[in-house]
Parts: C-alpha cells; structure tokens; sequence
C-alpha cells in the first residue's frame, strides 16, 4: 500500500507543479488530478480486499472488488 501513496502521490505532485505550463492546459490538469486519486482509490481497495484471508473469502468480497472497480 505505501507503494501505491508513493507512486500516486509522485504522478499527482508532477502534475500539480506542471498544471500551468502551456503542454499541460489545453489538458486540464485538474481533471488528471482526480482520475489519478479514484486510480489511488480503487488499487488501494483492491489491496485491501486481495490481503484478507483467503478462507474468509466470500462472494461479497467479489461483489466489493467489483463494486470498487465500477465507482474509482
């Protein structure tokens, strides 16, 4: 999980600092901000739901992987 902070966070950062160079607006740097952080979102669910105990594992958990996948 620190692994994708630091990776997103990196990604997220150069944009941030780049948002008002004359390549990154007609891009809307904005934009690429958010779909970054729901990217950040559903790998950090999606570790968190591959990291539970595999005898626990139900189809809830399936229908969760999913239902994360479809919001972020």
């Amino acid at each position: 999980m620190t692994m994708l902070l630091l990776l997103y966070a990196t990604l997220i950062y150069k944009v941030y600092i780049r948002r008002k160079t004359p390549e990154m607006t007609p891009r809307s740097p904005h934009m690429i901000m958010i779909f970054l952080m729901y990217l950040l979102l559903d790998g950090l669910g999606n570790t968190y739901l591959f990291s539970i105990d595999p005898s626990l594992k139900t189809l809830k958990v399936c229908y969760l992987g999913v239902f994360c996948t479809v919001i972020c």
